[in-house]
């Protein structure tokens, strides 16, 4: 049975809890039901520490409402030149939740992960 997920509360759920101490830049009211909200938190932490791969600092974290639909974004500053594998499992996992993930890299500059949830 699906579940009404407010991915504000749970990104600063997993914030606290990794004491990322990560910037965060979340919009209110972005809720979505889900079947496993377990998945999602897995699926936060692995980005988080995908993320940590390419920088010791923290992401930058921002959650925005785009009309149809939710925008979770993973920014991190990077010296990298390309991005190490990326687990097939948790692109697939994102699907189960009616959402895409984008992964972009920036050679040099940065990395952003979006999750867009609609």
């Amino acid at each position: 049975m699906a579940q009404a997920i407010d991915i504000r509360k749970l990104v600063m759920m997993v914030n606290e809890q990794k004491k990322l101490n990560a910037q965060l830049a979340l919009e209110f009211d972005c809720i979505i039901e889900i079947e496993d909200p377990k998945a999602l938190v897995q699926v936060i932490n692995y980005i988080i520490n995908f993320c940590g791969q390419l920088n010791e600092k923290a992401p930058y974290i921002s959650l925005n409402d785009q009309m149809d639909e939710f925008l979770l974004s993973f920014s991190v500053n990077t010296e990298a030149t390309e991005l190490p594998p990326f687990n097939e499992k948790v692109i697939e996992t994102v699907k189960e939740f009616d959402a895409r993930m984008e992964i972009k890299l920036e050679p040099g500059k940065y990395a952003r992960i979006i999750i867009a949830f609609s």
